[in-house]
């Protein structure tokens, strides 16, 4: 299983790690700060699962917009549009149905926010939990005029 894991993309993995690190700690002050805890944590679990599949198809997206060459800046605009809808089309659904509130599930989307500069601590828990090191970057031999 470790190694199935080590195969994905390592910066989409520390990413989502840290994702889900919020989402456990955000769930655990929730707790003891909302009235309803379980309305609090079924909107804001909603938007940490759309906050991981944002990162996963943004991966795909830039991925496949730096393979296009020339077409790339529109293709990286139109997918973070349809990200953005997608965010959007979320929180719509959640305001009209009245069942959770949005802003929950708004706390749950920031992680990926926050997830994005935590992600040197995670990239150092990756290299604990793989029993990885970093390598030494090597200094550019001066050139000779």
């Amino acid at each position: 299983m470790l190694e199935k894991i080590k195969a994905l993309n390592r910066a989409l993995l520390e990413l989502i790690m840290g994702i889900l690190f919020l989402g456990v700690v955000i769930q655990i002050v929730g707790l003891f700060v909302t009235a309803e805890p379980w309305k609090f944590s079924v909107a804001m679990w909603l938007g940490v699962a759309a906050a991981v599949a944002s990162a996963v198809h943004m991966y795909i997206s830039l991925d496949k917009a730096l393979s296009l060459g020339a077409g790339a800046y529109s293709a990286a605009t139109r997918s973070s549009m349809i990200r953005y809808f997608g965010w959007a089309l979320l929180l719509a659904l959640l305001m009209l149905t009245k069942i959770f509130n949005p802003i929950h599930a708004f706390i749950g989307l920031l992680t990926l926010k926050v997830a994005a500069y935590l992600q040197p601590f995670t990239h150092k828990f990756c290299n604990f939990i793989f029993q990885e090191t970093d390598p030494i970057p090597q200094a550019m031999p001066d050139e000779e005029e």
